[in-house]
């Protein structure tokens, strides 16, 4: 495996009366960020990908979003539901073929695998995405993984929006009769 995506589950609404907490749904402003977050990622992943992701509804829906533009097939494991990180290398140590993995998971186990393989502590908020160049020993163990970048859906938000309005001014400014221009002095 050479990079790893690790992902925390959108935002997501308490639980409903009746329901556990495997059933939580992410709310509006979860499914805008992690939309935004699949597009984002879209543009880093390779070609050679697969998606893991917790069974719980949240980790489910999150998955489906972040994939809705790509080929790819997604393994629900119900072992990342109130898993540990211990949980969550083991899972990975089952995809060590794939180029690239994603893993979409829940804290604290997301934020303390982090740790584990970074040395650093990463405030996983709802939505963030940690990836990580990884190199692997002969015993599949995970060693040397470097944080390459991390994602936020509040920098995420602002970075989409702004190049939002760079987009309307630019076609403001396009849409401006070149003739207006030649009348100036």
């Amino acid at each position: 495996m050479q990079k790893l995506f690790l992902i925390r589950h959108g935002e997501s609404a308490g639980t409903a009366p009746g329901k556990t907490d495997f059933d939580r749904k992410l709310t509006a402003k979860g499914m805008a960020e992690i939309s935004a977050l699949g597009l984002k990622i879209s543009t880093l992943l390779d070609s050679e990908f697969v998606i893991v992701s917790s069974s719980a509804i949240r980790t489910q829906q999150t998955a489906k979003l972040l994939s809705e533009n790509l080929s790819v097939d997604i393994h629900f494991l119900q072992q990342l539901y109130n898993g540990t990180a211990e949980d969550y290398k083991e899972v990975i140590g089952e995809f060590t073929r794939a180029k690239t993995l994603v893993l979409i998971g829940h804290n604290p186990a997301i934020s303390e695998l982090t740790f584990q393989l970074s040395g650093t502590h990463i405030n996983f908020h709802p939505g963030t995405c940690v990836i990580f160049t990884m190199a692997e020993n002969e015993n599949k163990n995970l060693i040397d993984s470097k944080i390459e970048r991390i994602i936020n859906p509040s920098s995420l938000m602002e970075e989409l929006f702004s190049s939002m309005i760079n987009s309307k001014v630019a076609l403001f400014f396009s849409s401006m009769n070149v003739g207006v221009m030649d009348k100036l002095p």
